[in-house]
């Protein structure tokens, strides 16, 4: 269920995003993080981390009535 597309937070309808982490050390892998822009939300910073892109915004994009 890639879109490629974020859906807005799930918690405020705020606008969405996926940081990368480049790894900071030599050899260590990225990682993939989505959040949401609203500093008052609760995904605004989050603890969820992925191996890849497409993992980050199927997991962000997934709603209870999606299964």
């Amino acid at each position: 269920m890639n879109n490629e597309k974020l859906k807005p937070c799930p918690f405020c309808g705020g606008k969405a995003d996926i940081i990368e982490n480049s790894g900071r050390k030599k050899g260590e892998a990225k990682s993939f993080h989505p959040c949401c822009h609203n500093e008052k939300c609760i995904m605004f910073v989050g603890a969820l981390w992925y191996n890849n892109k497409t993992e980050a915004i199927n997991a962000w994009n997934r709603r209870v009535d999606n299964g």
